[in-house]
């Protein structure tokens, strides 16, 4: 069985295109364009399951058409929108270097703090202005908001999936 933790979440079933199965996936992390691998797994009912790769191409850097091997038809498709896609953490490789890394990238990783600790899982980055926050849903399920500098980072362990900050003092009680 696949545990949670030997995953990554790269992104969700956004809806339909076509009529013969093929959905739109918002990706945050386009790491199955850059590995060899046949699969990924859809979280359905809390479960992960694998669905096989039949094609995908790329919309847009947001945007990927996806079609699974067993999904044949418009209701078959229909029953995984609004599923979360997550790929093997083993098949990550330790160095990334296809194209440079954007705030995006961080989608999924966990946010820590150096005095505070865990904060949660980045969740989504909004980059729409030049004040870029990380959406990170703590453990307890709530939404906090973290602004993110280069600054703030003191490490980045891509295999983990781990993200360390210097946090200014207060900055996350801003949140409450």
């Amino acid at each position: 069985m696949i545990l949670p933790a030997d995953v990554i979440k790269i992104g969700r079933i956004r809806g339909l295109h076509g009529i013969r199965g093929e959905m739109e996936m918002m990706i945050t992390d386009d790491v199955f364009d850059q590995v060899d691998t046949d699969y990924v797994f859809l979280k359905i009912d809390g479960l992960l399951v694998p669905f096989f790769l039949e094609e995908y191409r790329f919309k847009n850097d947001e945007v990927v058409y996806i079609h699974f091997e067993d999904v044949k038809s418009e209701d078959d498709a229909q029953r995984l929108c609004g599923s979360e896609v997550y790929f093997p953490l083993s098949l990550v490789p330790k160095k990334r270097t296809k194209q440079p890394l954007t705030w995006k990238y961080l989608t999924g990783f966990c946010v820590v703090d150096e005095k505070v600790g865990r904060i949660g899982v980045v969740e989504s980055v909004d980059d729409s202005s030049a004040n870029i926050l990380l959406m990170v849903q703590s453990d307890d399920g709530r939404d906090v908001l973290v602004p993110i500098h280069p600054d703030l980072i003191t490490a980045c362990d891509e295999q983990k999936r781990i993200l360390t900050l210097h946090l200014p003092d207060g900055l996350l009680n801003l949140n409450s």
